[in-house]
């Protein structure tokens, strides 16, 4: 059984991070997580303001997509990204369509 199981780790003491890693390692230990700190990179890759926004944008019929399944649309992936090259797709709510195009709006810079 892990230590700490079923109580509120926040709580226990004035030592209760101490706590919640010891829990959390006991966790990690039982489900049988390791840690190699050696495999961590020392240098993060670093691109461009501009490559980001390149790379964002490339990237949001999927981010759209990936917005709309959490909100229930049921738009595929092909539909969103032919909404969003500007053609409408048939047989879709209005509603859902519009949900959409919001979501790409809302991923626009503020002007």
């Amino acid at each position: 059984m892990l230590p700490y199981a079923g109580k509120n780790p926040v709580r226990v003491g004035r030592h209760a991070s101490v706590r919640v890693v010891q829990c959390a390692m006991a966790l990690f230990d039982t489900l049988g997580f390791q840690w190699n700190r050696d495999s961590v990179p020392r240098e993060v890759p670093r691109a461009s303001a501009e490559r980001v926004v390149f790379r964002f944008h490339r990237m949001l019929p999927e981010y759209v997509w990936d917005a709309g399944v959490l909100e229930g649309n049921p738009f595929t992936f092909p539909e969103v990204k032919t909404l969003l090259e500007g053609v409408t797709v048939g047989g879709r709510k209005l509603s859902d369509q519009k949900q959409i195009l919001n979501l790409a709006i809302g991923a626009r810079p503020a002007s």
